[in-house]
């Protein structure tokens, strides 16, 4: 089982869960109150968390504001928080138990419900024989409690491709430091040493909520010989499909401009003005290359390491060749100064008017990346919402003749848009 980082929370100890198993008094009544499926360690499967402001905000988007009504940008970021996975640790006042002795965490759906409980005891980085010891005689406690409560297993084995964040788990009669229970729509996954990828390794007893987890139905299944094994085991760590169409058309369409912020920016026709000496150099290359070759030469030489103090010479150079060779007719040349007057490259201070003009001769000449370009511009060059349904068609347009180029782009904002026609 996988346990990444999660920041904006913070770990405390878990009050009394090893105490109260280890203590030679403690009753069996009392073992069957904290290790309730139905309220693991005191807590309730009704409760509601209220989700971390981080969790919030990964689903709110600026972009939507351009395509969508109040209501409906409202509907996707439900959506977008119900795929959502929040991981927090309990603080101390919050757990019911007499003692400290570990820490409890939980991971919730973005809309609040718990999907899994998680106790882990002796989470340490470099492991001994002695603590190893440890937390396999505590693990054997907590089985031997399970076990008369809920019965033997449903399964037993371990975790294979531990430091991996996709681990599978295998079955296995011999390789056993896991077990499984399945109860009704519970499940409960107790190893007596896990490895936490990245962060080390603990003992750890997970009750899951099978309706809500699927990490835990995963492992019902295994268990139930459904399925051989099961990959990827990690909830709080998956990536949903709303959030990810959302993510992907955010990293396209709010690039960040912080290059346009340069004070050494200068106008296209400023770059473009080389020394007549430059000229001459490039001779020899002008000979050689005309039209779409010279332009797939000048982005090759673009993607050449410069140093800093020969980049403005070198975007210079670049530029004046990709103008030579859209003179002759290039729609590659074009678009690549388009772009550079859209998103500042080579040196180019913005001005989207005259990139949008360039994107034009570059789209009438047949440059499908200009396609792409021409619905970011539509996107861009208002402040008002804009016609989808044109955005679509430019995406459409695009990757109908090269999917690579506009395919996940479009294929993100139909499911987007399914959304608030459901």
């Amino acid at each position: 089982l996988m346990k990444n980082h999660i920041h904006n929370v913070f770990k405390v100890s878990f009050i009394g869960l090893m105490l109260s198993l280890s203590a030679c008094n403690q009753t069996s009544s009392e073992y069957d109150e904290l290790l309730n499926v139905e309220q693991p360690f005191g807590f309730s499967w009704d409760a509601v968390f209220e989700p971390d402001e981080t969790l919030k905000n990964s689903c709110a988007f600026k972009f939507l504001d351009k395509f969508f009504l109040d209501s409906e940008i409202t509907t996707i970021q439900k959506s977008c928080l119900s795929e959502s996975r929040d991981w927090s640790y309990f603080p101390k006042e919050e757990i019911p138990l007499p003692s400290k002795n570990g820490e409890l965490s939980f991971v919730a759906q973005g809309s609040g419900e718990p999907l899994l409980y998680t106790y882990s005891y002796l989470h340490e980085l470099f492991p001994t024989e002695e603590t190893r010891k440890k937390k396999l005689l505590h693990a054997q406690r907590l089985k031997k409690v399970l076990s008369k409560k809920y019965g033997k297993p449903d399964m037993e084995g371990d975790f294979y491709n531990k430091d991996s964040s996709q681990a599978k788990f295998i079955k296995s009669k011999t390789e056993r430091p896991c077990a499984f229970w399945v109860v009704d729509d519970f499940g409960i996954l107790l190893c007596s040493e896990r490895v936490i990828f990245g962060d080390g390794f603990e003992m750890g007893l997970d009750f899951f909520n099978l309706k809500r987890s699927s990490h835990g139905a995963a492992l019902r299944d295994i268990a139930l010989q459904q399925t051989e094994h099961h990959e990827s085991m990690n909830d709080a760590a998956q990536k949903t499909p709303v959030k990810s169409a959302l993510d992907d058309l955010n990293d396209w369409l709010n690039p960040s401009f912080g290059r346009c912020d340069s004070e050494e920016l200068e106008p296209l026709e400023k770059v473009l003005g080389i020394s007549s000496a430059e000229k001459q150099k490039l001779h020899g290359i002008l000979s050689k290359y005309h039209g779409q070759s010279l332009a797939e030469y000048a982005i090759e030489f673009g993607s050449n390491y410069t140093p800093d103090e020969l980049k403005k010479k070198h975007d210079k150079t670049l530029m004046y060749l990709l103008k030579t060779a859209a003179d002759q007719g290039s729609a590659r040349a074009m678009n690549e100064i388009g772009a550079s007057l859209v998103y500042c490259y080579q040196g180019v201070q913005r001005d989207t008017a005259l990139g949008k003009e360039w994107i034009d001769k570059a789209t009438a000449g047949g440059s499908v990346v200009a396609l792409k370009t021409q619905a970011y511009l539509h996107y861009s060059m208002t402040d008002e919402i804009v016609s989808k349904d044109n955005f679509v068609t430019l995406l459409k347009q695009c990757s109908e003749i090269d999917e690579d180029v506009c395919g996940k782009e479009l294929k993100a904002f139909l499911e987007i848009s399914e959304i608030v026609a459901k």
